[in-house]
C-alpha cells in the first residue's frame, strides 16, 4: 500500500494532553468515531477513542504508528455524545481523552470487547409475550409471572423478578415456552459504582 493511500485515524487518549493523536489503521480496518481502540503511547499501550478527523494538515504516514487493535464492532459513543464531548473539550480547553473518560461507565474504559462487557455487566431484561400464550399451559406460578410483567408495562430485570418471589425455574420454563422474551441491556444502563473491575489473571 502506498503512503498516499494510507488513512490516518484520530485518537483521544486518557492523558492530560489537550490534543488527539494520529495513528494508522490496524490491518487496513477503518474504525468509526466513537469506537474504542488500543494504541501505543510511548512504551505502553492504552485504550483510546476514535474521534472525527480534524481539518488540520494531514500527518506524514511515515511518522505514524498503527493501532494495536479495535475493541468494538460498533461505536460505543453515538454522534450526539461525540459532538457533546468535542464541544466540552473545546469550550473548557480540557484534554479530549479525559472528557471522554468522564462520560463513560467504568467498564467502557477497559480493554474488554463490548460483547464481553454486555455479557458480564448488562442486565437480563424479560418481557411477557401475549401473542405466544396460545397453547401454553399457564400454571399458577406462570400466571403470577404474567401479572408481574404485564403490570410493569416494560421489560423487567431478571433480578427484580426473582426478588418478587418468582423462582428461576419458573422464569426459565416461561422463556423456554416462548411466553417470555429476553434481551440483554448495555453497560450504559449500569451505574458506575456497580461496575467491578475484571479480575486479574
Amino acid at each position: 500500500m502506498s503512503s498516499d493511500s494510507l488513512t490516518s485515524i484520530e485518537i483521544a487518549v486518557p492523558l492530560p494532553v489537550r490534543q488527539t493523536y494520529s495513528y494508522l489503521p490496524a490491518d487496513g480496518a477503518i474504525p468509526l468515531p466513537g469506537m474504542r481502540v488500543r494504541v501505543p503511547v510511548g512504551s505502553r499501550e492504552v485504550t483510546g477513542w476514535v474521534v472525527p478527523p480534524t481539518n488540520g494538515p494531514l500527518p506524514d504516514p511515515a511518522r505514524l504508528r498503527p493501532i494495536c487493535r479495535v475493541l468494538d464492532d460498533a461505536p460505543v459513543l453515538d454522534t450526539s455524545l461525540m459532538n457533546l464531548a468535542r464541544w466540552a473539550w473545546r469550550y473548557y480547553h480540557h484534554p479530549p481523552g479525559e472528557v471522554l473518560a468522564a462520560m463513560l461507565p467504568a467498564a467502557l474504559k477497559s480493554d474488554q470487547p463490548l460483547a464481553a462487557l454486555e455479557a458480564r455487566y448488562g442486565d437480563t431484561l424479560c418481557t411477557w409475550q401475549t401473542e405466544a400464550e396460545a397453547g401454553v399451559r399457564l400454571s399458577a406460578a406462570r400466571q403470577a409471572l404474567r401479572q408481574l410483567l404485564m403490570h410493569a408495562g416494560r421489560a423487567v430485570r431478571r433480578e427484580d423478578i426473582e426478588a418478587q418471589g418468582i423462582s428461576p425455574a419458573v422464569l426459565r420454563g416461561a422463556i423456554q415456552a416462548g411466553v417470555v422474551s429476553v434481551t440483554q441491556s448495555s453497560p450504559w444502563s449500569v451505574p458506575h459504582d456497580a461496575l467491578a473491575p475484571f479480575p486479574t489473571p
